[in-house]
């Protein structure tokens, strides 16, 4: 279904929805409009779907990033670096709204633009005709790759991924201009669908004839546009004689991540002398340490741009990297194959699926403790590993589970473990999540969201959902409780009500979840009807598991018991974040910093997807210290979205932070006064800390700093 654009009453405007996503953009009018079909071909970038309105005015009851480009594609204002824009000459302008719906706006001069805390408007002198574009933010990959399952066919494949890339400037470090890479499944003969040609580019990338080589270097091999060869050694060369060597043994890994991330950076600081000017923090701190000119570098070619960015030391680079948003830990064997292009559509670091096995006896567990016994078993080569998650066995104190700690951690935001057992401080991602998002159909405009009770003692937990869900008023939400349901209803209720968001109270085990009248496997089921999830449920992460094998796009489960108190403050927690936007990734990374009982909850399925759009940018979280009546110190996290992925920008709607910050962020700590504090806390409900301790920050017009 195409992107529909609707006259609204009350208030007037246009509600654009894009149905795929279920996402809406709401716009007002001064008056009612009536939006009539429009050509998309004057449109400088590309739209799905125009429409002409009437008006003298456009007003966003939310802040974006806005840029104001003019006839020749050149930036001349932007909006979120000055509250007030005056554009005077009657000119025809473009202006681009990075939204939950890419937008874009055709115009003629003169107009305004104003930027209220959580607001922007556009306005024009009298009654005019405004063209709106809109662009989907969903993307599916041009077609799937099949490959022999051995070495050349991986590396030819690898070679393809660039085929996604739109452009080869600086800019693709943008998520818009990074495409998804094509699929890849495992077959007899190599085979490329029509469409599908390598992106030119005079950077290859030579590594030995292994899996794990292969697969360590295919995000590097995409975004450099870099064949793939097979060599001697690990190394990056350019068409006029450059080469970078990148390690061997455990610092390979290491040194293809350092440059992913260098290259990636660079692209972010150089592009800010291209179409998309920006008072950008990491340009500015990296200034005196750049060797090379950056406008002449914006345009080099990617292998005299490789060559100038290495020469910069990484620990110069390092402290400005943005917080990557992935680590994947893949076995160095064919099955991992066809995860590939959802990491390195995700820009994932690849890493091998190696870590320490341990033995847990998971009981009812305090603040403190995961809880049980622990005995050391040894390490785990995944790739010579074999089986799936270890569900151990039932003892007298509880259940005795077998997990993975991976070797490295603390990466990224997230580290999705594609290997055995079940992983400690790691997703666990599936084919099958990733696949189902590619098969997504309309869903309707409405989001769907189901709250099940079934145990009597957490009724609590549910009481405090009801103003959770569901209060954003630019939405349109269904919310629909049920309480107590039977093996049967629960089963009717999971297989046939198309529901966006699950967040199931109650208790389970791993061969089900309990109902009034015994337990419900979800194994059993041949399919759900359902998109992401919460089980808030003791030792739910098998029936999690099998949600995402049987439909549902990614959620949450639990690694062994809860304490009732514990579960529900989390589930309250949960339910906030994932109302304001949050991705699944971003919450559990919150959620496991208020408290140690947070790290007991897992991610399944894909842990980049989110429940709704967020409320405006990107969410954060505002970390305060400090008593003073005057100012306070301040410090910001800045979370990505599937519309505001690495690269994406992030600016500060305060005075005091005059830049923009790489997402995703973590930003310098600045001295904010404190009335201005105050009204930016006031007009947003993003979570705080104050001094450490966190606080939903969830009361709109007020703000406890106290």
């Amino acid at each position: 279904m195409d992107i529909a654009f609707r006259a609204t009453e009350e208030p007037p405007g246009v509600d654009i929805v894009d149905p795929i996503e279920q996402r809406h953009l709401r716009i007002q009018t001064g008056t009612p409009v009536d939006p009539a079909t429009a050509s998309t071909d004057a449109f400088r970038f590309p739209v799905d779907a125009a429409v002409d309105v009437q008006t003298d005015r456009l007003r966003f009851e939310q802040r974006e990033e806005v840029h104001v480009h003019d006839a020749d594609g050149d930036v001349v204002a932007e909006p979120q670096a000055d509250s007030h824009v005056e554009i005077d000459d009657d000119g025809q302008y473009e202006l681009g709204i990075h939204s939950s719906i890419q937008l874009y706006c055709r115009v003629d001069g003169p107009f305004t633009i104003d930027q209220g805390f959580d607001n922007f408007e556009i306005s024009f002198p009298a009654t005019t005709t405004v063209t709106i574009g809109a662009r989907t933010l969903h993307e599916r990959p041009a077609g799937t790759i099949v490959t022999t399952p051995d070495e050349r066919g991986l590396a030819d494949a690898i070679s393809l991924f660039s085929s996604a890339l739109k452009t080869t400037s600086p800019e693709r470090s943008f998520p818009t201009l990074r495409g998804h890479p094509p699929l890849v499944e495992l077959g007899d003969s190599f085979d490329v669908p029509d469409g599908i040609e390598p992106t030119t580019s005079d950077v290859t990338i030579e590594v030995p004839e292994s899996y794990r080589h292969l697969l360590t270097v295919a995000p590097l091999s995409y975004y450099l546009a870099a064949d793939v060869e097979f060599g001697a050694a690990p190394r990056l060369r350019t068409d006029d004689g450059f080469a970078l060597d990148l390690g061997t043994g455990r610092a390979f890994e290491d040194a293809v991540a350092r440059t992913l991330k260098q290259q990636f950076l660079l692209d972010c600081v150089v592009r800010t002398e291209g179409l998309f000017p920006t008072e950008l923090h990491e340009r500015n701190a990296l200034a005196d340490d750049i060797p090379f000119d950056l406008r002449d570098t914006y345009e080099a070619s990617i292998g005299e741009r490789l060559r100038r960015y290495a020469s910069v030391p990484y620990e110069v680079v390092e402290p400005e990297l943005p917080r990557w948003p992935l680590t994947a830990h893949l076995p160095g064997d064919p099955d991992s194959i066809p995860f590939l292009p959802f990491v390195v559509g995700d820009m994932g670091v690849v890493r091998s699926a190696t870590g320490d096995v341990v033995t847990r006896t998971s009981t009812t567990t305090d603040a403190d403790s995961l809880g049980g016994t622990t005995d050391a078993a040894g390490s785990v080569d995944a790739a010579a590993a074999n089986g799936g998650p270890d569900a151990g066995s039932e003892g007298g104190d509880g259940v005795s589970l077998t997990f993975v700690e991976p070797d490295h951690t603390g990466e990224s935001l997230e580290h999705a473990w594609f290997g055995d057992h079940i992983p400690q401080g790691a997703s666990m991602p599936t084919i099958a999540a990733f696949e189902n998002q590619l098969d997504r159909g309309d869903r309707g405009e409405s989001i769907d969201i189901a709250v099940i009770c079934n145990d009597p003692h957490m009724i609590d937990e549910q009481t405090s959902l009801e103003d959770a869900y569901g209060d954003r008023d630019e939405l349109p939400y269904d919310v629909t409780t049920k309480f107590g349901l039977s093996t049967d209803a629960l089963a009717e209720f999971l297989v046939h009500e198309p529901v966006d968001f699950l967040h199931y109270i109650g208790h389970a085990e791993r061969d089900g979840l309990r109902c009034i009248d015994g337990k419900l496997d979800v194994r059993e089921l041949d399919a759900v009807n359902l998109q992401t999830f919460l089980l808030n449920a003791c030792q739910s992460q098998a029936q999690a598991m099998a949600l995402v094998e049987r439909g549902a796009f990614g959620g949450v489960g639990t690694l062994g018991d809860v304490v009732n108190d514990y579960a529900i403050e989390i589930g309250k927690l949960f339910a906030h974040l994932l109302n304001l936007g949050f991705p699944l990734r971003s919450a559990i990374d919150i959620v496991s910093k208020t408290s140690t009982i947070g790290q007991q909850y897992i991610v399944v399925g894909d842990g980049s997807v989110d429940m709704v759009q967020s409320t405006g940018g990107s969410p954060l979280v505002s970390e305060i210290t400090g008593d003073g009546r005057f100012e306070r110190e301040v410090a910001f996290t800045v979370y990505p979205t599937n519309y505001n992925r690495l690269g994406s920008t992030a600016k500060m709607n305060l005075d005091s932070v005059t830049d923009a910050y790489v997402v995703p962020a973590e930003t310098d700590a600045y001295t904010i006064p404190y009335d201005e504090l105050r009204e930016f806390l006031a007009w947003m409900t993003y979570p705080v800390t104050v001094d450490g301790e966190w606080r939903l920050n969830d009361r709109f017009g007020k703000a406890d700093l106290d």
